[in-house]
């Protein structure tokens, strides 16, 4: 498994393309990771925050750092 940190605010079609990952096909919509990562927070019943995860394609997105409500950082491994 390898794992990468990056800047939340990365476009999910770079992200596609450096990583090589296949998008989920529900997301068409969102641009940025963090975008992504907070349209989960439907899934949720609390806040987002530090720690959670959530699959993405074949990988997991986690959330590493944040300011406020506002992502900045999330780790995905593939």
């Amino acid at each position: 498994e390898d794992c990468y940190t990056v800047d939340a605010r990365i476009g999910l079609a770079k992200l596609h393309r450096v990583l090589e990952i296949v998008p989920p096909e529900e997301d068409a919509e969102v641009e940025t990771l963090s975008g992504w990562l907070l349209s989960r927070q439907a899934e949720q019943e609390r806040p987002l925050r530090v720690g959670d995860s959530f699959p993405y394609g074949a990988a997991t997105v986690s959330i590493v750092e944040m300011t406020g409500r506002r992502i900045r950082k999330a780790r995905i491994c593939i």
